[in-house]
């Protein structure tokens, strides 16, 4: 878990949660796409070796011409620092900031807990809760864990227990171990739910299956007072990535103008060789952003009912290009 932030009201500080380099960064560029791949590759190699100015000297370039990828990246480096690279905050949130404004959802949920801190940027919890709410409603589990504990504790928006077990609970159906311990605490104390120790074995055990060995020990001393676990179905979030009452597009990046879309478009057919050939092109300004960022225009292709043959498709083009931008995103039906 990251640093917490101090509370002045006597209650415990919240443990905000952060999303740490992974392969589920993306990102899309405006270079040649075997040089770009390249060398977003070679920066995750020498990230992982602690060689974090290496890594930063090879995304630098990628970030600074559009790459949401390498813009997290280096967020996340300046973030925690690596190796030769000291942790800057501010200059951690400006990547983040970048990537966040194209809709990167690890992006938005690392910059809302800088701003919950007050590290390297003001303290606005207000600010964070909007970015936790944006990655939350597309199913970013860590930002639905945020979003929760700011909901339980009136941080940012008026204190909603209901609320905050609501988003808890979508982010535990997403294996999210923290989220399942902390929800079935709730279910034990009656915080946003009636108790009900039973839920709460449930979901100790399914923790403790994540490899919780705190999860673990509550539930072991919870069936030695003889409680037995309830059944609990699948999430909301679960059930959209199985495609239940839902359409998908995968999501291949944005421009500042659907002209810029579409020219972004034709690179990305020219450069994946015929990948994009059965895939046909829709460009969508996001829903709710038209009055703050109409310059961000997104190329969505294809439509899907399964979300496992969206993803498979993104699969088969990040085969072709490592470094290539490609995100399941929910439609209209």
């Amino acid at each position: 878990m990251w640093a917490r932030m101090r509370r002045g009201n006597g209650r415990r500080p919240a443990g905000w949660r952060a999303v740490c380099l992974s392969g589920v960064l993306l990102g899309v560029f405006a270079l040649a796409g075997t040089a770009v791949a390249q060398g977003y590759a070679d920066g995750e190699h020498a990230f992982a070796r602690g060689e974090g100015e290496r890594a930063r000297a090879l995304w630098r370039p990628l970030a600074r011409v559009g790459s949401v990828r390498a813009q997290h990246a280096l967020g996340v480096l300046l973030d925690r620092g690596k190796g030769d690279v000291a942790a800057d905050p501010a200059a951690a949130a400006r990547w983040y900031r970048r990537a966040a404004a194209q809709g990167h959802r690890d992006a938005q949920t690392n910059l809302g807990r800088l701003h919950a801190q007050g590290r390297g940027v003001a303290e606005d919890p207000e600010r964070a809760v909007k970015l936790w709410h944006r990655a939350a409603q597309h199913g970013h589990p860590v930002a639905q864990y945020n979003l929760a504990l700011a909901y339980r504790q009136g941080r940012g928006v008026p204190a909603d227990p209901p609320r905050a077990a609501r988003w808890l609970r979508r982010a535990a159906h997403q294996d999210l171990a923290a989220a399942q311990r902390r929800i079935a605490a709730w279910y034990r104390q009656g915080v946003g739910v009636a108790r009900d120790p039973a839920r709460a074995l449930a979901w100790l055990d399914r923790a403790a299956g994540r490899g919780d060995p705190r999860a673990a020990r509550q539930a072991r001393r919870l069936r030695e007072r003889g409680v037995t676990p309830a059944q609990i179905g699948e999430g909301p979030d679960t059930l959209r990535r199985r495609g239940v009452g839902r359409r998908y597009a995968v999501w291949l990046g944005s421009a500042s103008t659907r002209r810029g879309a579409r020219a972004r478009w034709r690179d990305l057919r020219r450069r994946l060789d015929g990948a994009l050939r059965d895939l046909r092109l829709r460009v969508r300004t996001p829903a709710g952003r038209a009055h703050r960022d109409p310059g961000v225009s997104r190329l969505l292709a294809g439509r899907f009912a399964d979300a496992d043959a969206a993803n498979a498709v993104c699969r088969r083009l990040q085969s072709r290009d490592r470094a290539l931008f490609c995100q399941v995103i929910q439609t209209a039906p």
